[in-house]
């Protein structure tokens, strides 16, 4: 068992203001899920999509909602994260407090939920925080709680690409693509270069070595024509 404050430990960072919050102890369980992307087709179809689309209209950008309708949504449940110590009623507060809406363009009323990076050994999600159930379940004789159990659920946030600035020293021509679903590899490879084989442009692009161990919601970078001889 980790020991409390491990820097190894869990965490999540707020990626605009660098707030933290990092697990006393790591996660019980972490269980990630996929929803299909939404239709655009006319017909029953775009009914559901006209049903989801009422009741999320408030929860994100409209161009992060179109990604999401084209990739579907990736959803991570942590389960069971206990806190103890010091740290337990601010790390729970700030836990909580990122699940509230905030201005992103006060001009254009737009809202949206923190940006934050789930980082665990060599697992680093983009996400938003959706859900927070935080069970007190030790209290001092003051009735300070001292002991919770905390379930979260994160959706991963689609990337949005955008203008390669060759100036900038970024690699001209390079996109990127938000792994869903039970999507491989080879077949990422197959549908943006043409063949199979050239999954390992992708990997050694992503320093990726084991190809079979890439989870859903994974933001993967495509090489270029230019990048490797094509």
């Amino acid at each position: 068992m980790p020991i409390p404050g491990d820097n190894d430990n869990a965490r999540l960072v707020r990626t605009d203001t660098d707030d933290a919050v990092q697990f006393d102890f790591n996660p019980a369980a972490i269980v990630i899920s996929h929803t299909a992307p939404m239709q655009t087709s006319t017909g029953r179809g775009s009914h559901r999509d006209g049903d989801r689309d009422s009741s999320n209209s408030t929860a994100a950008l409209s161009s992060v909602d179109e990604v999401a309708k084209a990739n579907g949504v990736t959803s991570i449940s942590i389960r069971a994260v206990t806190f103890v110590g010091p740290q337990l009623v601010q790390n729970c507060t700030l836990l909580l407090s990122w699940t509230q809406f905030k201005d992103v363009d006060k001009s254009a009323q737009k809202r949206d939920l923190p940006e934050l990076k789930f980082i665990w050994g060599t697992q680093n999600y983009l996400v938003n925080l959706n859900q927070v159930t935080i069970n007190y379940s030790r209290f001092s004789r003051t009735g300070v709680p001292v002991r919770a159990l905390v379930d979260l659920t994160l959706h991963s946030i689609p990337k949005i690409p955008g203008p390669t600035n060759p100036s900038s020293g970024g690699l001209s021509g390079r996109r990127t693509h938000l792994l869903t679903g039970a999507e491989t590899l080879p077949a990422l490879a197959t549908r943006t270069y043409g063949g199979p084989d050239h999954w390992r442009e992708i990997a050694a692009a992503n320093g990726i070595r084991d190809p079979l161990r890439v989870r859903p919601g994974t933001l993967l970078y495509l090489p270029s024509a230019q990048e490797d001889g094509r």
